[in-house]
């Protein structure tokens, strides 16, 4: 029996999507006290965001906030930024001659159809830290999203996403 070993696309997306998920992961009570500091004018200082959410909706609840569009998202942007990096490297950007030019074009296009998988999962997440008294579960969130601002709401942030992610991911 004959076993076919994977092809490096597969090695390279599967690791690549476990390794943002889970970066993102461990850094998800982080996030809920950015996205509420953002949110919320009153709140100045890292700290007293801690005080506020631990006060507001229990440090458990805070540290798992957004789990779960934080995992998925961040899984299927890792998929196209490290699989479709090699993929364009050695296909439609091959025949450009500097390496550097290369790698920063691959790059820059593998982020970007990344962030376009993350971008619905980011405001399923901030809405869900937004409006943490009504969208308890992430599937609340997502359909708080669609009845109020159909598909356009899970994409309204995409353009800032990539503004912010794909400079540090090609350099």
């Amino acid at each position: 029996m004959q076993i076919n070993s994977p092809h490096p696309f597969e090695i390279t997306s599967t690791a690549g999507g476990i390794a943002a998920s889970f970066t993102h992961l461990i850094v998800v009570p982080l996030d809920v006290v950015k996205t509420k500091i953002q949110l919320d004018p009153q709140i100045r200082t890292t700290s007293y965001a801690f005080r506020v959410i631990k006060g507001d909706i229990g440090a458990f609840r805070a540290a798992t906030l957004g789990i779960a569009p934080t995992t998925i998202g961040y899984y299927l942007q890792g998929v196209c930024k490290y699989g479709l990096y090699d993929l364009f490297k050695e296909g439609p950007f091959s025949s450009i001659e500097s390496g550097f030019l290369r790698s920063l074009i691959s790059a820059s296009c593998a982020e970007a159809i990344g962030d376009v998988f993350l971008a619905p999962f980011e405001a399923i997440r901030i809405h869900q830290v937004s409006k943490h008294k009504t969208c308890h579960r992430s599937f609340e969130a997502f359909k708080s999203i669609w009845i109020q601002e159909g598909w356009k709401g899970f994409y309204k942030g995409l353009i800032p996403l990539i503004l912010k992610q794909v400079p540090y991911t090609a350099s």
